[in-house]
């Protein structure tokens, strides 16, 4: 008698934001949730608290091993800081779903207008430091000049 043991892999959720220049430009973007595993999707969808939002979705998910759900989010619900659910139906999932939730950092937009800030410093201090540097090059080469003649 043998034992066969079957190793029932979960299918993997991949949560992608919409881009800054996206959010900032035009003020939308797209989230896209990605699934990838063995066939046995039968849903997935976006959700903002209970209410389910409107998604492009794959058909015909019985048989493929990746599926997506992609949802059109503006920036308002985004600056907020609301949370998004990808919901995934699989057959090996032990109950008939797992959600997925996904809230944007508020760190990203603070540490990137804080780099531009030092940067802009640097660039001035920079300048400054050439000027002094290159005036009194300039003073130095003209008195010796002036003294050698």
């Amino acid at each position: 008698m043998s034992h066969v043991s079957v190793d029932i892999q979960h299918p993997e959720v991949h949560i992608t934001p919409p881009s800054t220049r996206d959010m900032l430009i035009q003020r939308s973007g797209d989230l896209v949730c990605t699934a990838v595993g063995e066939p046995g999707f039968t849903q997935i969808k976006w959700l903002s608290g209970d209410k389910e939002l409107p998604s492009l979705k794959d058909s015909n998910l019985h048989m493929k091993t990746t599926i997506k759900a992609i949802t059109k989010i503006n920036y308002t619900e985004w600056s907020n800081g609301s949370t998004f659910t990808c919901q995934v139906y699989h057959n090996s999932f032990p109950l008939e779903f797992k959600k997925f939730n996904f809230k944007r950092e508020d760190e990203i937009f603070h540490h990137e207008m804080e780099t531009d800030e030092d940067n802009m410093a640097n660039t001035a201090l920079t300048f400054v430091f050439l000027f002094i540097f290159s005036l009194f090059y300039s003073i130095g080469v003209t008195s010796i000049g002036v003294t050698r003649s």
